[in-house]
């Protein structure tokens, strides 16, 4: 999730520190989950591409509930609309599932 980048597929890919699957794109290397919450978790992630640490927020409830899916959708659109504001968190990249989701 560097500036400038672009919409990565998305695939399944193991964290190589506890052997646990992060529903990450392949772009990112998954070094550990940071935190879980109701509508999913946040993994620390090396960008491939970049060699960055990024965070990345999988909401694996969104496949199965529209309510999370919608909340998902509205919280990028405002952090997208916020981008560049020093006290807010900056989204490079967002992306869906294979599911579309």
């Amino acid at each position: 999730m560097s500036p400038g980048s672009q919409t990565p597929s998305n695939a399944l890919v193991t964290n190589h520190l506890t052997a646990t699957p992060c529903p990450c794109p392949q772009r990112y290397e998954a070094l550990k989950k940071l935190a879980v919450g109701s509508y999913g978790s946040v993994y620390l992630c090396r960008d491939k591409e970049t060699d960055a640490e990024v965070a990345v927020k999988i909401f694996t409830q969104a496949s199965v509930n529209h309510h999370v899916l919608k909340s998902a959708v509205r919280e990028s659109t405002l952090l997208h609309m916020c981008k560049g504001h020093d006290n807010i968190v900056q989204v490079h990249a967002s992306f869906k599932s294979e599911s579309g989701r």
